[in-house]
């Protein structure tokens, strides 16, 4: 059974026209024994049509959003609009207020509170979160949550969809994304994440986007416009608005664990590679100084997987456990794995700062970041008993998963797929151990 919201909402959020207002969410303080702290809250109702949740400030220190938001709220008038857009520029206020990630109240990461707990009187984000997720979202047919990277991190612009196999509004994102039109989009799996804003939309039946507008604690021209044309095109796609233009193309990526790069200690991170580059499995991403020893040799990083880097730390300072990069992979290169049976990607690790093959010191090494498979094929070649190799993918594979969505089979397609060509067939004795 839903318990009840602890917020209240003084304005109408169904009768034609358009109002502003302010959610209250108590909250006793030292300084206001009956207080509540203020939300403000927009809502445009105009003529039949879908309702739409537009969201931003989920976190403080992410200012697409909020600017984004509050501009088209002032512009819109109701003559416009078909359906009904209920708007939260500045969902949780005392973080955007603060400018950092989470409530400087509770401490509280908005983003992780999406639990149908409407929470104490000292825990005003899980209020804000249980009143959207069990009273706005169940308003609505769709909705957008608008973030950026915030101070730690800087993406290039891009939207997202929570999705996988098995999920009914798949295709229905997938458009939506298309709409969208950012220079990239990517879906994440739904395993996990269950704790978010677009896992809240999941529950109640609501499609519902993402996006990483860019970050680094700052906002610009650049991400401004993406913000909004991808609201703009939203919207048009879901027959609220008129007279949006029509999206650019968009590259579709998914973003899996082995993406991911991550500080193995505190240190001073000098990068290897730009944002939006191409790199390769093993490929260098940065070396880590320890300013406690100068004379220390740096600790090489490497990725683990292929991929476009789509997420970088702009803070050079680190500590054991920060996110340094994370990647996403084209989905056309997941379908060619897919039809080659593969399982998995090479996996890099840490190893000290030295040519590939080699110790700080000169001495030729087995570097732990080589492929285990390519180490078991030279066993197996010693031995005379090289395994077969696969042909590729035919050309059904090589087209995208997502048709309508931009085709990358160009140079970064084609090195994954000689990649994978290099690997052990599927039911071999190699290929049973990296499983």
């Amino acid at each position: 059974m839903t318990r009840p919201s602890r917020v209240s909402c003084p304005i109408d959020l169904e009768t034609p026209g358009k109002r502003l207002g302010h959610l209250r969410v108590p909250h006793s303080s030292n300084r206001s024994a009956y207080g509540w702290i203020g939300v403000p809250i927009g809502v445009i109702v105009g003529g039949e049509g879908p309702t739409v949740y537009l969201g931003g400030g989920n976190h403080g220190d992410e200012y697409e959003g909020p600017i984004t938001l509050l501009r088209l709220f002032q512009e819109l008038e109701p003559e416009r609009v078909r359906g009904r857009l209920i708007v939260l520029p500045m969902t949780n206020l005392p973080a955007v207020l603060a400018g950092q990630r989470c409530s400087p109240i509770d401490g509280a990461n908005l983003n992780r509170m999406f639990v149908g707990d409407p929470g104490l009187d000292h825990e005003p984000t899980k209020a804000i979160a249980h009143f959207v997720e069990e009273v706005l979202l169940p308003r609505c047919d769709a909705a957008i949550d608008l973030h950026s990277g915030g101070r730690t991190l800087d993406y290039v612009p891009s939207a997202l969809a929570r999705t996988g196999p098995d999920d009914p509004l798949r295709e229905r994102k997938l458009a939506a994304l298309r709409a969208f039109g950012a220079p990239v989009s990517y879906l994440v799996p739904p395993v996990g994440n269950a704790d978010g804003i677009l896992a809240a939309a999941d529950r109640k039946g609501v499609l519902a986007l993402g996006t990483e507008l860019g970050g680094a604690g700052t906002v610009t021209p650049t991400t401004l416009a993406v913000a909004r044309r991808g609201v703009l095109g939203f919207l048009a796609h879901l027959g609220v608005l008129d007279g949006v233009p029509e999206p650019g193309p968009t590259r579709l990526l998914e973003v899996r664990p082995e993406h991911y790069v991550w500080a193995p200690r505190a240190g001073l991170f000098e990068p290897a590679v730009v944002q939006g580059a191409e790199v390769e499995a093993g490929a260098v991403a940065g070396w880590l100084f320890d300013p406690d020893e100068p004379e220390r040799a740096p600790l090489e990083v490497r990725f683990e997987a292929a991929g476009l880097m789509l997420c970088r730390r702009p803070i050079p300072m680190v500590e054991r456990g920060d996110c340094l990069f994370h990647l996403g992979a084209d989905v056309a290169a997941r379908a060619a794995e897919a039809a080659l049976g593969a399982r998995g990607r090479p996996v890099g690790r840490v190893s000290a700062s030295a040519p590939p093959g080699r110790s700080p010191d000169g001495t030729r090494v087995r570097s732990i970041a080589a492929p285990r498979a390519a180490r078991r094929r030279s066993r197996r070649s010693r031995r005379g008993r090289e395994p077969a190799r696969s042909r590729g993918p035919g050309p059904r594979a090589r087209r995208s998963a997502a048709p309508g969505f931009r085709a990358r089979a160009g140079p970064a397609f084609r090195r994954a797929v000689g990649r994978l060509r290099d690997r052990p067939c599927p039911g071999s004795h190699a290929a049973r151990h990296r499983d």
